[in-house]
């Protein structure tokens, strides 16, 4: 499993996120938002939600969590390259511009390979608009 690593995008955008040239809509206010997508197929149910209670809840109360499908390439032997379905989450944080946000994304992401022994999958951050 390779990870996609964004990690000084996360921080360029988070620091920035409160005063970032973003045009939003009248109610929304710029923000930039993380996406990071974590590998189901060992953990189980129990599993994962003792992990959200002991990492992500103490990073980030407000986190949106989703179930996700996604295509992972794995090698096969008999054929050039295959795709396979796997379950994963997605966690959506709006980071607000708080000056440790990156950091505490990080500490999240740490906590996943230490208890499960594997990288999150992929982690996007993105310049977007948001109403609280």
């Amino acid at each position: 499993m390779r990870c996609v690593i964004l990690g000084g995008a996360v921080a360029a955008i988070a620091g920035s996120a409160v005063a970032a040239p973003v045009a939003c809509p009248a109610g929304l206010k710029p923000a930039a938002i993380a996406e990071v997508f974590f590998r189901q197929d060992q953990i189980g149910a129990a599993g994962w939600r003792k992990f959200v209670g002991a990492e992500v809840k103490p990073q980030f109360p407000a986190e949106l969590i989703a179930d996700v499908y996604g295509p992972v390439r794995k090698a096969d032997p008999a054929k050039k390259d295959m795709f396979q379905r796997e379950d994963a989450k997605a966690l959506f944080v709006v980071l607000t511009g708080a000056p440790d946000a990156a950091r505490r994304l990080d500490v999240v992401r740490a906590a996943y390979r230490k208890r499960f022994h594997e990288n999150p999958e992929l982690l996007v951050a993105q310049q977007a608009c948001a109403a609280f």
